[in-house]
């Protein structure tokens, strides 16, 4: 892969970890300090966390059909050591975060009783009667898992993978004096 290609790709995956991590500190923040006040900074948090680590799935898994853009993720998955069981590549839960209008049908057409449970902090243990595709928004704080209609997602081992990417990524520091530095070192 060409050198400046890849340090482009480089910056914006070191961005994209940083965003992540980010909310999910500010996750963590509300976790140990709640208020009523900053609820919606929390769901906030986790919309950004969740669009964070899918624009890096869609680095790595890119949706596009052509050839090229296959190809080029293929390649990133390897210079970068990310294997198809990685959790950068289930994009589930931002899907239905993304999609929500369309779970929301779902659930409304699906359900058999229509006992919401939405948008909540808490274990899943600690509520009786509720099915899980009943389940909308949830956030369990002790396990740090986000739930959505009976699918989960593991913000621990999200973080695992955010801080060993971080690891690998290639950056250069950009030398204001000199700037065609830091383009000498990434041609081919």
């Amino acid at each position: 892969m060409d050198k400046l290609y890849q340090y482009m790709f480089d910056t914006q995956l070191e961005r994209e970890c940083k965003i992540a991590l980010i909310a999910l500190n500010e996750i963590k923040e509300y976790l140990n300090k709640p208020s009523s006040n900053s609820m919606i900074y929390f769901w906030y948090s986790v919309d950004s966390f969740l669009s964070a680590t899918s624009n890096i799935s869609k680095i790595f898994w890119t949706p596009s059909s052509k050839s090229d853009s296959k190809a080029r993720s293929k390649e990133l998955r390897g210079i970068y050591n990310i294997k198809d069981d990685s959790p950068f590549n289930d994009r589930t839960l931002r899907n239905h975060f993304e999609h929500f209008d369309e779970r929301l049908d779902t659930w409304f057409s699906s359900s058999k009783h229509h006992n919401v449970f939405d948008s909540n902090i808490m274990s899943l243990d600690s509520v009786k009667g509720i099915d899980l595709s009943d389940t909308l928004r949830n956030f369990d704080p002790k396990k740090l898992q986000l739930y959505f209609m009976g699918d989960n997602l593991d913000l621990n081992t999200l973080e695992d993978a955010l801080n060993q990417l971080q690891k690998t990524l290639k950056i250069v520091p950009f030398d204001v004096n000199n700037p065609n530095t830091l383009f000498d070192l990434y041609k081919k």
